[in-house]
């Protein structure tokens, strides 16, 4: 395995993360398995709800063309999710907030699709 630069690479073999690398390739199939049936598309608006580092969003942002808010409670997963997203070109895309679930920054009806990552 080769170490790549900080960040989410659509089909790259690793990604180092603080210091480590880890499989992207096994990260990349589980986001294809668990967005199989999902149908999100092009112009879509989704809200992610647990982010975490970011990677589902930037996944969801590049494969599937569709416009990400994303929220995390941890404010240090928030700063690196929004580095990586600028790393990778995605900001046009991806809006990344420190925000807690049960009190949204959003509007009723804003979003067409809902993901809730393992939080």
């Amino acid at each position: 395995m080769h170490s790549v630069p900080l960040g989410w690479i659509p089909r790259g073999p690793a990604i180092a993360i603080f210091g480590r690398t880890t499989s992207c390739t096994a990260a990349v199939s589980w986001q294809r398995a668990s967005m199989r049936n999902v149908r999100i598309k092009a112009g879509m608006y989704v809200l992610e709800i647990g982010c975490g580092l970011g990677g589902a969003s930037r996944y969801l942002a590049a494969e599937c063309g569709c416009r990400v808010a994303a929220i995390d409670l941890t404010p240090n997963f928030v700063e690196v999710a929004r580095i990586l997203t600028a790393r990778c070109g995605l900001t046009d895309r991806i809006e990344i907030h420190q925000a807690n679930a049960l009190a949204l920054p959003f509007g009723d009806d804003t979003f067409d699709h809902l993901r809730c990552g393992p939080a």
